[in-house]
């Protein structure tokens, strides 16, 4: 089974700027439950946390986003992962980013 843990080279779209899509290094971790994952990206200040639950298949993850640290922004993602665990899709929205859910993709870092 395809698992999120480990590192991934993303892109993420905000509807302040669809032009202009954010690169972010952002690594996945187990968490104490097995039914959810952590994860965290680089940000200015604190890095931003991700934590949330995994499906029942594995294969979807719901997670809360922290960025009080830096950019005092709070919000939302859902990502599924591909079935051979290279790829990830999904989206994100935030309470400053008010156009409604925006892409958020990425490749595995393979190391």
């Amino acid at each position: 089974m395809s698992s999120f843990i480990g590192s991934w080279k993303t892109t993420r779209y905000s509807g302040n700027d669809p032009s202009n899509p954010e690169s972010i290094v952002l690594t996945v971790t187990a968490d104490a439950s097995p039914q959810a994952l952590d994860g965290s990206y680089p940000r200015p200040g604190t890095d931003a946390r991700l934590f949330g639950l995994l499906d029942a298949t594995g294969t979807m993850w719901t997670a809360q986003i922290d960025e009080r640290g830096s950019s005092e922004d709070l919000g939302n993602a859902i990502f599924f992962i591909s079935e051979d665990g290279t790829t990830l899709f999904g989206a994100w929205s935030s309470q400053q980013h008010n156009a409604g859910p925006q892409p958020w993709f990425g490749t595995r870092i393979i190391s």
